[in-house]
């Protein structure tokens, strides 16, 4: 018999077949490569990167944030914590840090002609205590007082502690026929008594009043 002669078509055909083989062969052994590449990278992540394991990108800013005392700032709006420096503020003022006694506000201390009333309870030699009487400006113009009944006891933690100096006036005011006329008379400390009305002009300092001018009112 007589062999078949190969031909130059028949040999590039073998040869393409050769070639396409070999092709698939090195894509395999890349995608094998480019998967164990992936894997190991993740594994390495995961081993030496926190915040690759837990996705955040920014680690090194976490860990700082949790190594830090954060403060909220002075001018904290309401409903935000406050704080330490903030609340003892707060704490400081309800304490009366501030003065737990006040001077009346202007319409009042108009209209009675002295910036704070009491009634005497105690004398000193250089000064003395009352209680405080309350003042109210009604609708119509007129005041109205009110203070405790002067056999009624006050702890000394509600009297005030009244001061003054050689530039205080003392003066007494005698009124009559209810509060339409009245006299005024000079006087001292010494015509002071427990029980007596007073108007008093100054302020307070540290829950004490300084005393300007001690009106020492009496009913004819």
């Amino acid at each position: 018999m007589e062999k078949k002669r190969s031909t130059g078509k028949d040999e590039g055909e073998v040869m393409e077949k050769m070639k396409g083989k070999i092709a698939m062969k090195i894509n395999r052994a890349i995608i094998v490569l480019g998967i164990m590449t992936v894997t190991g990278g993740g594994m390495a992540g995961c081993g030496s990167d926190p915040a690759a394991a837990s996705g955040n990108d920014s680690g090194s800013e976490i860990e700082v944030i949790q190594g830090t005392d954060v403060e909220t700032p002075q001018s904290a709006s309401p409903g935000e914590p406050q704080t330490a420096g903030q609340m003892t503020q707060v704490g400081n003022q309800e304490n009366g840090q501030e003065g737990r006694w006040h001077v009346l506000d202007p319409d009042t201390a108009e209209a009675v002609g002295a910036d704070f009333l009491g009634d005497v309870r105690k004398l000193d030699e250089d000064s003395f205590w009352i209680v405080e009487v309350q003042a109210k400006v009604l609708e119509d113009g007129s005041t109205v007082t009110s203070s405790p009944a002067s056999n009624v006891e006050i702890p000394d933690s509600d009297l005030i502690q009244v001061v003054f100096d050689e530039n205080t006036r003392f003066y007494i005011r005698t009124i009559y026929n209810g509060g339409e006329s009245h006299e005024d008379s000079e006087a001292a400390f010494g015509d002071l008594d427990e029980g007596i009305s007073v108007n008093l002009k100054g302020s307070f300092q540290n829950d004490v009043f300084h005393a300007t001018e001690v009106q020492v009112n009496k009913i004819a």
